[in-house]
């Protein structure tokens, strides 16, 4: 007896499956190396004169190349992987838009001073931190969800191990 697909696009192999971190970092780092080479073309209006302050012109240039070669090489290992290939896609085509706009070569003249910005610098920088910061703690102690036991055990009998989404992989 054939069983109607899931409402929602997923089959019982893909169902409850974490995302690739390769992916998803290769996604994050190329929309945040797009944001960057943003703020690097347009500094009066997206970055902010008191953060401006506390990081070198240098520090953010080698911030942004090692982001824009990090989405490359995390985008292509989780391609290869065949792990979230869109999403890891995403991150190599932000990444590529951002070189092709630039990347860290991008020259820019004196800052004038305007009467407001935007502080996009400040986004970034401590949403890439953050991120460095407390993705590992969330994967190394992350709690398992209610309808999985220990180990990835399914505790009802009706769900299959196959959807328990705290099994590790």
């Amino acid at each position: 007896m054939n069983t109607p697909a899931p409402v929602d696009g997923t089959d019982d192999a893909t169902a409850g499956r974490r995302r690739s971190l390769l992916a998803c970092t290769a996604a994050m780092l190329g929309v945040l190396a797009l944001l960057a080479v943003a703020c690097f073309h347009f500094p009066e209006w997206l970055t902010s004169r008191d953060i401006r302050a506390l990081y070198s012109e240098r520090f953010a240039r080698d911030v942004l190349l090692a982001g824009i070669v990090a989405a490359f090489v995390s985008g292509t290992l989780a391609v290869l992987r065949r792990r979230d290939r869109r999403i890891a896609a995403v991150g190599v085509g932000a990444a590529t838009l951002a070189l092709l706009l630039g990347g860290a070569t991008v020259e820019f003249d004196t800052l004038q001073p305007t009467p407001f910005s935007l502080g996009l610098d400040w986004f970034v920088l401590s949403l890439l931190f953050s991120a460095i910061a407390f993705v590992p703690l969330e994967r190394t102690f992350a709690q398992p969800s209610a309808r999985c036991g220990p180990a990835g055990a399914p505790t009802s009998p009706t769900s299959s191990r196959a959807t328990c989404s705290c099994r590790r992989s």
